[in-house]
């Protein structure tokens, strides 16, 4: 084809689906004045790219462009145009621009721009191939190495001074400094988008113009290899904070044992080291202390004195006061309150291996350091939501360090006294013990065991000997926080997020915090943790493998030769929370505790109870849980710092076991809680077993909501007699908040149902004296109450608590009402009347209530509250038939006691020096283990001392003859020598009372 003939142009267009081929002449571009508009040029099949030159350059006479399939390339022109790495395949056809000047020899280099149709490209890379002969043979550069694929083989324009700019609509301006190449043009091949470019889930992708991606972690995640990586080069693992040195670190100093005339702190130390021994971690890394309430009475009872670098033990020492003047962690009313406590925050930096209180002398006693992780910010957790982390541990302080103190010294400087010769272990408890009632001293105990003897003295200092001591401080508390068992290498599975990733945790500070982000992880299923000291880290893990097993392996044994760079652990069972949230008043529930490993030690011996928000857990169960779980009261005496005795009581003696277990949750179905006036809220105490004592109930994370009732009751007269008058009958009123239901009150139904019954217990069951005579009838009605006259006419027997059940549609369950003067019991009180006073005459006592008490001759009265002698209580607070009953509505009626007078005599016993055995005139009735008083035996000092007093039936001989353990003779080496006495006069008081007749 002749494209031009002489000096005349003629420019034109060959076209194909294969190849198109045009010539520009440089004084004819298109849209140029006079000039030809060719519209671009293009191959002949549908997509094919579209060329249009905007700019051939000042040194150029004519251009001839040629453009085929990249995939033509080789047969077309010459040359092949393999895929580049790190790249899409070519996303235009294959531009091959020749320029030539006037002479037709090719043209310079210069400026040259066109523009490009690649609508496919989100950022069009431009490749220039140098040269117009070919370079490799078709097909032959498909096995060069990307290392080996040099300019000749192409090179981005964008690195030689060229541009590519978008020009809109798909169009991409091109412009080279070096025309008289091969141009082709494709895109990154944008790897991220795919599986984020294989960086794994907890990384970002970054692409790279070709090259592979690189990957960084999220934030939270670090990468086991270099911190921009290529991918599958290295991971991103589950991190700890970004700076180094762990985290902070709560600690919560409360009080354990009882403090008389309040609890006085003068300063907290830290030490790396859990023997305390260390230099003390220095203030500044510690927070500012927060106290419970503090003494208000005196300004130098501040929390500032706790943090301030002064020794406590300085004489004159400012000191804390707590505001509590008989601190009792048992018993909590209103004078004493919780137990008081001091928290302080410690930075991470650095390992935190002990904790030092230092109290007033005569002020002191125990105390227990919970840690946990601090919170990051106020009304923050790092653990999630408001909630703060569960702590990592709880650690008691003892009287006295454990043995072996100080190994190679024993006590001297003082006057020893002997405590017996005991096992090693046995004189720690013993020395524990006197150091505690050494307290009110306000002096130090030293405790020495030597040669199988076990001795203790006041003040004293240790000195070189053959056995070991210790000095038991009289007001230093130092508490060592030791997490796991060192030199151990425990073995399990380690964990992985939901991800895959490892829970791998770096730059952990000690084993404790180690121990910390195991639990936090609780919920992931971290169960064990192992921590390798040189490097820091900290590994999660499942179930501990047991000790023996193949899966345990060799390396899994407590040998420091193997593992003294290990400690591990593995999580003590704790409650993390209850499922059970909120309930519906006077519905059955069931409450389902949660945690880890709840259940793996004493399935049988847990227990729980409910009591109300604010309340220990050595309160009573809430009244309003009417079903489900109850506590009996029990009463312990205790060792006040002051050395004096006192009684606390508490309720840690508990049922029903769970109803059912797993390893790591504990149900307790069949509870029931009756709605307050007002919406409640309670706290579920759990013990995992051993349950009588205090220290093992713990509060459970969360509270129980019971919305307030919807319908509550009131009475008139507010306290209902069992016999009211002629016509027994008192007033009920029924009412609601004005619309929280929309029922009439006219068609509501109620009953009254014995406090042992549930509302809904059937009718039929209950027909008996305490229901057919109870009796409602509706006497008026408004929009949101009802008023009901209640008869009642029943024995004594039935007197007592009575739930008020109320239906307010057939379409609706009956429940139980609450009162609606702030109590929170929903039952109404029938009682048998108060008695106001007592009278004997003979052998009858006459007794009067405060009101009719509806008895007749021959009915069974029971007594309480009586009060006079112990000999008068125990005649008259037991169960009694009643006579002489005058006629009609009276408040009168007798019984036959005669209060003037004391109990039976004892007959005169022979004295022994064993148990001693008693005779009465008349059958005493008694069984083995009744409770007895006795009084007024006439032996000399040292034998009434021993027989007169309170004792517990150990044998029945016969009706009239019992044996109490104790000897009224002593041995000549004993204390007590009593020879020639005979019992005369003697009187048994009996618990509960005799019901015998003189």
């Amino acid at each position: 084809v002749q494209y031009f003939e002489g000096n005349t142009y003629h420019p034109s267009i060959l076209q194909s689906e294969q190849r198109v081929e045009a010539w520009y002449m440089a004084s004819w571009t298109p849209n140029s004045p006079g000039g030809w508009d060719f519209g671009g040029m293009a191959r002949s099949v549908p997509g094919a790219t579209r060329l249009r030159l905007t700019d051939m350059g000042s040194n150029a006479h004519k251009v001839l462009v040629s453009m085929v399939h990249h995939d033509a390339a080789g047969h077309e022109l010459g040359r092949v145009f393999p895929p580049r790495p790190f790249y899409q395949t070519w996303l235009t056809d294959v531009m091959r621009i020749e320029r030539f000047g006037p002479s037709m020899t090719l043209a310079p280099d210069g400026r040259f721009v066109f523009t490009v149709f690649a609508p496919d490209a989100r950022r069009l890379r431009v490749f220039r191939y140098e040269g117009l002969t070919a370079d490799l043979a078709p097909g032959a550069a498909s096995g060069v190495a990307g290392a080996e694929r040099s300019a000749a083989y192409g090179v981005d324009i964008e690195t030689e001074g060229g541009t590519v700019t978008a020009a809109g609509s798909g169009y991409w301006r091109v412009t080279t400094m070096r025309a008289n190449s091969d141009f082709v043009g494709t895109d990154d091949a944008f790897e991220c988008d795919v599986d984020m470019g294989g960086c794994g889930p907890n990384a970002f992708c970054h692409e790279m113009v070709g090259a592979a991606p690189r990957c960084t972690c999220a934030p939270g995640y670090y990468a086991t290899d270099e911190a921009f990586f290529e991918p599958g080069t290295a991971q991103c693992v589950v991190a700890l904070e970004a700076r180094s040195g762990g985290f902070d670190s709560n600690f919560r100093i409360t009080l354990t044992s009882r403090v008389d005339y309040g609890w006085r702190v003068t300063e907290i130390k830290a030490y790396g080291s859990s023997d305390c021994e260390s230099d003390p971690i220095d203030t500044s890394q510690f927070g500012t202390a927060i106290t419970s309430t503090t003494y208000r009475s005196t300004v130098d009872a501040s929390s500032e004195f706790l943090l301030d670098g002064e020794d406590g033990t300085t004489a004159g020492t400012a000191a804390w006061w707590s505001e509590c003047m008989n601190c009792d962690p048992v018993e909590i009313d209103a004078t004493r309150g919780r137990p008081p406590f001091i928290e302080v925050t410690i930075s991470g930096a650095q390992p935190i291996g002990c904790i030092e209180v230092q109290q007033v002398a005569g002020h002191a006693g125990q105390v227990r350091v919970t840690a946990s992780r601090a919170q990051a910010a106020a009304g923050t957790s790092p653990c999630g939501g408001d909630t703060p982390c569960r702590p990592y541990g709880t650690f008691s302080s003892t009287a006295c360090p454990a043995w072996p103190a100080a190994p190679g010294q024993v006590c001297a400087g003082g006057t020893p006294v002997p405590l017996g010769a005991v096992t090693e272990a046995q004189c720690h408890s013993l020395c524990e013990a006197e150091a505690t009632a050494a307290m009110a001293t306000g002096q130090d105990l030293c405790c020495s065991y030597e040669a199988g003897e076990c001795t203790y003295q006041l003040g004293g200092e240790l000195a070189d000997g053959d056995g070991v001591g210790m000095i038991c401080p009289a007001s230093v508390r130092k508490i060592p926080l030791v997490c796991g068992t060192p030199g151990k290498k425990v073995f399990a599975e380690v964990l992985t997020d939901f991800d895959g990733n490892m829970l791998l945790r770096r730059e952990v500070t000690s084993p404790c915090h180690c121990q910390q982000l195991c639990m936090d992880e609780v919920t992931t299923g971290c169960r064990s943790w192992k921590y390798e000291i040189s490097t820091q880290l900290c590994y999660l893990q499942g179930m501990a493998f047991e000790w023996g097993s193949e899966m345990a392996g060799a390396w899994g044994k407590n040998d420091g030769s193997y593992n003294a760079d290990w400690t591990s652990g593995v999580l003590e069972s704790f409650v993390g929370g209850l499922t059970t949230t909120e309930i519906t008043p006077g519905e059955l529930f069931s409450l389902t505790l949660t945690g880890a490993g709840v259940s793996a030690s004493e399935p049988a011996g847990q227990r729980i109870k409910i009591v109300q928000v604010g309340a220990s857990c050595a309160a009573p169960v809430a009244p309003q849980v009417a079903r489900g779980v109850a506590c009996a009261k029990t009463t312990t005496k205790v060792t006040t710092n002051r050395g004096t005795m006192r009684e606390e009581v508490s309720y840690t003696v508990c049922s029903p076991k769970p109803s059912s277990t797993a390893v790591d949750s504990a149900t307790w179905a069949g509870l029931r809680i009756s709605a307050g006036a007002s919406a409640a809220q309670y706290t579920v105490c759990y013990c995992p077993g051993r349950c009588a004592t205090l220290q093992h109930w713990t509060e459970v994370p969360g509270a129980i909501t019971v919305p307030g009732a919807g319908l509550t009751f009131s009475t008139a007269p507010a306290l209902v007699y069992r016999h009211l008058g002629d016509a027994d009958t008192f007033k009920l009123t029924v009412a609601r908040p004005p619309f929280s239901s929309y029922s009439d009150p006219m068609f509501w139904s109620v009953r009254l149902v014995s406090a042992m019954f549930d509302c809904d217990t059937d009718p039929a069951l209950l027909a008996d004296a305490s229901t057919e005579a109870i009796s409602t009838s509706l006497a008026s009605s408004t929009a949101d109450t009802a008023e009901y006259d209640v008869t009642i006419r029943f024995a004594a027997s039935s007197v007592g608590k009575y739930h008020v059940c109320v239906r307010e549609s057939e379409a609706m369950s009956i429940t139980a009402v609450t009162k609606s003067a702030g109590a929170s019991v929903t039952e109404v009180v029938a009682t048998g009347g108060q008695v106001v006073s007592f009278q004997s005459a003979g052998s009858q006592t006459t007794l009067r209530t405060v009101a009719p008490h509806g008895m007749k001759d021959g009915d069974l009265v029971t007594l309480s509250g009586l009060g006079g002698s112990d000999s008068i209580m125990l005649q008259l607070n037991r169960q009694h038939v009643v006579s002489n009953v005058p006629d009609g509505d009276t408040n009168d009626f007798d019984i036959a006691v005669d209060t003037s007078v004391e109990a039976p005599n004892i007959l005169p016993t022979s004295l022994a020096t064993g148990p001693t055995r008693l005779t009465t005139a008349v059958p005493h009735g008694f069984l083995p283990g009744a409770s007895v008083v006795i009084s007024g035996v006439e032996w000399d000092a040292a034998g009434a001392a021993a027989i007169n007093g309170a004792h517990v039936v150990s044998a029945v001989r016969d009706d009239t003859s019992f044996v109490v353990p104790v000897g009224t003779i002593t041995s000549d080496a004993g204390t007590v020598g009593v020879t020639g006495a005979e019992a005369v006069g003697a009187t048994v008081l009996t618990v509960p009372g005799h019901g015998l007749a003189p």
